[in-house]
């Protein structure tokens, strides 16, 4: 089992010209790891696939933002599979399902203006700001060449590869867009990455590394 906290406290410029001030949040979280693939892998996956040292992470959290402006929470689920060659040069992560509720219960009066506003010059911020579920799947794989880390090594590069789909369901559903109703929020987006990192050694006192 993972536990985590996380307390921060800084200073942010206010949008409806209140000067500066301090924006409060908390965020906590618990993960349990399992070492091996559950479901829908049969209870044969540990012998099968014990030698890429898969395991499942299984996650709860919740985040709270309180700003002057409004009050924010959220509340997020994850399941995700990695795993890994057995010379650890390539690893995979794929997260199943990451899904989040989101709602923002306090909004002052003068902060609803500015978003309406905007809203009514075509910027549609304001959906930020109504209760929403997000939802994603998403995987990534890391390749590791020539031992990229240990420095002490000769030439070795990194690549990072990223994709990731969210609202994905809303292909599935009869799902009215945000236009046609401002009571819940939607979103769908498509993103990719790539991370391509190269280390190269000068001489045996000095190093450099590009990225």
């Amino acid at each position: 089992m993972e536990f985590n906290f996380r307390a921060g406290l800084e200073g942010v410029a206010s949008a409806t010209d209140q000067g500066v001030y301090q924006s409060r949040e908390i965020g906590t979280s618990a993960s349990v790891i399992f070492p091996r693939f559950l479901m829908p892998f049969s209870p044969r996956s540990l012998e099968r696939y014990g030698r890429y040292n898969p395991n499942t992470r299984t996650l709860i959290g919740f985040n709270y933002t309180n700003r002057p402006e409004y009050t924010r929470s959220g509340l997020n689920g994850l399941i995700s599979y990695t795993w890994a060659t057995r010379s650890n040069r390539q690893q995979y992560t794929f997260n199943l399902l990451d899904i989040n509720y989101i709602r923002t219960p306090q909004i002052t009066q003068d902060f609803l203006d500015v978003l309406e506003e905007l809203a009514n010059q075509g910027n549609n911020l304001i959906w930020s700001f109504l209760p929403s579920i997000v939802s994603s799947i998403s995987a990534q794989t890391i390749i590791n060449f020539n031992r990229y880390g240990e420095f002490e090594t000769n030439r070795s590069s990194l690549l990072k590869l990223f994709v990731e789909s969210g609202g994905t369901s809303f292909n599935f559903f009869n799902a009215p867009s945000n236009n046609e109703t401002t009571d819940f929020a939607r979103f769908q987006w498509l993103k990719l990455q790539a991370d391509f990192r190269k280390y190269l050694p000068i001489d045996k006192n000095k190093r450099s590394l590009i990225a």
